[in-house]
């Protein structure tokens, strides 16, 4: 049996994906998170362009790594660069919305 490179098929690349950043996802792209087995599918799926694909993957994995509040700062500064003309603002503000709650179980968890 022949095993993947953990480099070539990351884990926190598949799913599921979860449930907080599913929902933005879901808003992001009009699709379904759960519906897909790996994130560069939902990527190649929605047509997403760089930006907007390099964020989906920070929203996939940011629980799968344990790095939230970095993951999800990293998917907004993607999401700062998409042109003005799709605004992104209410997604934006969505993420900074969990970054916040991260942050307040961190406080408590210390």
């Amino acid at each position: 049996m022949q095993t993947l490179d953990p480099a070539l098929k990351p884990d926190h690349y598949k799913a599921p994906c979860s449930y907080p950043t599913t929902r933005i996802i879901l808003k992001l792209t009009g699709l379904n998170p759960e519906n897909f087995e790996e994130c560069k599918d939902l990527i190649k799926a929605a047509d997403a362009d760089y930006f907007v694909g390099a964020a989906i993957k920070y929203l996939w994995r940011c629980s799968k790594k344990g790095e939230y509040i970095r993951d999800l700062g990293k998917a907004i500064e993607h999401l700062q660069e998409v042109p003005k003309s799709l605004d992104r603002s209410q997604t934006i503000h969505e993420i900074r919305g969990l970054i916040q709650i991260f942050k307040r179980a961190e406080f408590y968890d210390a």
